[in-house]
């Protein structure tokens, strides 16, 4: 039988393993069942937090069987067993730095943190963008934390996540670059959202441990083969062995990408795993 315990595929969520709506194509499980029968291991780097994976990803949860890179690459998470492996928290003297900046000249753009259990908000900022109070009442019963700026500094800081306007987004970036960005890395995960962490973490810092971890339980050299969609993914693609994006990428992760192959409505995993198939001399169709 055919053998992948040399491979573990890293996927970002919406816009590349999700169809619409985050809703699982069935033809993804179906590809991803067969891939890891045969020794292959799957995982998700993502922008989401921690606490949430298992309810987001719902039966996908099942099918994880390596760590999660979660909050783009500044938590190692063992899904399975709900436990933090390792973290790339920021530097909280130049998070405060930016938010300072943020709040002179937009201030009407209100900030959430992502933090270890969840993530954390102000009223302040509930009252000033919509956007933050959406997400916040959508998740503040499994992990929402609304606190007194006095009180942030009590909590280990991943990433700071701002909410407006795409156009509006666009001007903050070009403000902060300059002054934040060999410091911070900035990066949009969507038009809407602009996240910022620690300098020089991305999706690609935990490839290592991810790899590492394959390469034990299989007993073997692993390659990664890592799938995204967006900005974010975008250093995740360069590290990767074999980078893949769907057809509706952005074209700054088309660029870099090895393989593009079909829109994430269409199943990119199952795509993904013919293709490796066929490397190894065998075909498959899901």
């Amino acid at each position: 039988m055919i053998d992948f315990s040399d491979t573990v595929i890293v996927t970002d969520l919406d816009g590349t393993y999700f169809g619409r709506g985050s809703e699982t194509v069935p033809r993804n499980t179906e590809a991803l069942r067969w891939f890891e029968e045969r020794g292959g291991f799957f995982t998700v780097a993502t922008g989401r937090i921690a606490p949430n994976l298992a309810h987001d990803l719902k039966e996908t949860a099942l099918l994880i069987n390596a760590p999660v890179s979660a909050c783009n690459g500044t938590c190692l998470y063992d899904i399975g067993r709900g436990l933090i492996l390792a973290e790339n928290p920021m530097d909280r003297e130049e998070a405060w730095a930016l938010i300072r900046f943020m709040d002179e000249h937009y201030p009407q753009i209100g900030v959430r943190i992502s933090v270890p259990d969840g993530f954390l908000t102000s009223p302040e900022n509930l009252r000033a963008n919509p956007m933050i109070s959406a997400e916040y009442s959508r998740l503040a019963n499994a992990a929402g934390h609304l606190e007194p700026r006095s009180a942030w500094d009590g909590y280990t800081w991943y990433k700071l996540v701002y909410r407006d306007r795409a156009e509006l987004l666009a001007e903050v970036r070009r403000d902060i670059i300059p002054l934040f960005g060999d410091r911070l890395t900035i990066s949009n995960s969507g038009a809407t959202f602009l996240e910022i962490q620690r300098g020089g973490i991305s999706k690609a810092s935990l490839l290592p441990e991810v790899r590492r971890y394959c390469q034990e339980k299989s007993g073997r050299p692993v390659r990664t083969v890592c799938c995204g969609d967006y900005e974010n993914d975008r250093e995740m693609l360069l590290a990767a062995d074999l980078a893949v994006c769907p057809a509706n990428a952005d074209s700054s992760v088309r660029e870099v990408a090895d393989l593009i192959m079909c829109r994430h409505d269409e199943g990119l995993m199952a795509d993904v795993v013919e293709h490796l198939a066929a490397q190894k001399g065998q075909s498959v169709r899901f």
